[in-house]
């Protein structure tokens, strides 16, 4: 009589990907400290091992090398977690349940000054160490394009019409303007306004945009 396969326990498979989830964690939470206090560039994978408490070839084996593991810490402070969910279907979730174009506009204004918040000071330590880096100079390049493809989604949400419909390109290209990075360190972080201003400047700047397109 043959032998029964055995085939692993689920809870065990559960118990390691949440281990392994956990590891994560710890060195994307390890390496944002370590990236804003001692930079980018004075931050070795063994230093960034040793403060987050695990082995240096855990670190290569989760995430291949340090500029993964900046980028890493980038994708969590847009999302807010580690949930597998990309930003336009987290804005089209928020979305739902409203009919009106100026009050989705609010919402997504609220959703993108959320993001924005948590995660403008990893976007300068990118932009910082990307002069040195032409792997981060690539990894820019990513992240702008990802922002106006985003940009093109919300404002189709927004009017409800599709994100291709070329009409949307200007208000689009706004939209992108207006909500960057460096637009939001200048008047928040430099000219020292609230984040409820400057919600309400892009909101002021946008809503004549957005009203040309409905």
């Amino acid at each position: 009589m043959a032998e029964p396969v055995k085939t692993r326990r689920p809870y065990t498979s559960q118990r390691h990907a949440e281990l392994r989830r956990q590891t994560r964690q710890a060195v994307i939470s390890a390496a944002r400290w370590l990236f804003a206090e001692r930079g980018y560039n004075a931050t070795t994978i063994e230093v960034l091992a040793r403060e987050a408490g695990v082995a240096v070839q855990t670190v290569y084996a989760a995430f291949g090398n340090k500029r993964s593991v900046l980028w890493a810490v980038l994708e969590t402070s847009v999302a807010g977690d580690d949930e597998q969910q990309t930003l336009s279907e987290r804005v089209a979730d928020e979305l739902q349940d409203l009919e009106d174009p100026a009050q989705r506009l609010d919402r997504v204004l609220q959703f993108g000054r959320d993001v924005v918040g948590r995660s403008a000071d990893v976007h300068r330590i990118i932009r910082g160490a990307a002069a040195a880096d032409e792997g981060l100079q690539a990894a820019l390049k990513e992240i702008e394009h990802r922002r106006h493809q985003d940009a093109l989604v919300f404002v189709g949400l927004i009017v409800d019409r599709e994100p291709s419909d070329p009409g949307l390109s200007r208000a689009a290209d706004v939209f992108y303007a207006l909500t960057s990075y460096e637009i939001y360190e200048l008047l928040v972080t430099q000219r020292g306004w609230s984040t409820d201003q400057w919600q309400q400047w892009v909101l002021d700047s946008l809503s004549p945009v957005i009203a040309a397109h409905m």
